[in-house]
């Protein structure tokens, strides 16, 4: 075989799928986005507590935060096997739940 013929067969095999410049930008993107994801969570709680003095709106927050962690982490576990994805998201689903019930049970008080 000849390099177009390979490089034809190539690009016909790897139609629609991301070259791997895309998938670093991508990955960059999702980890700039969790980043400024944990900082609005930080600023919702420390505004809701110290500024409108009601501690639910940053619980709320972090039931958002924490289900988005732990579920993409569960998902990273089906997909590679790693066992630190797989504790990494339960654990974070965990703290959810947890400050769910917390949240319902301060506020059926």
């Amino acid at each position: 075989m000849d390099k177009e013929t390979i490089l034809q067969m190539s690009r016909a095999e790897n139609q629609g799928k991301q070259d791997e410049r895309e998938q670093s930008i991508e990955e960059k993107a999702y980890g700039f986005g969790r980043t400024v994801g944990l900082f609005a969570c930080v600023l919702l709680v420390l505004i809701s507590e110290y500024v409108l003095g009601n501690r639910d709106i940053g619980r709320g927050a972090w039931i958002i935060f924490f289900t988005m962690e732990g579920c993409s982490n569960l998902y990273l576990y089906s997909q590679h096997k790693k066992p630190s994805k797989l504790t990494w998201g339960i654990l974070q689903l965990f703290c959810a739940v947890t400050y769910l019930v917390i949240l319902f049970i301060l506020n059926a008080r």
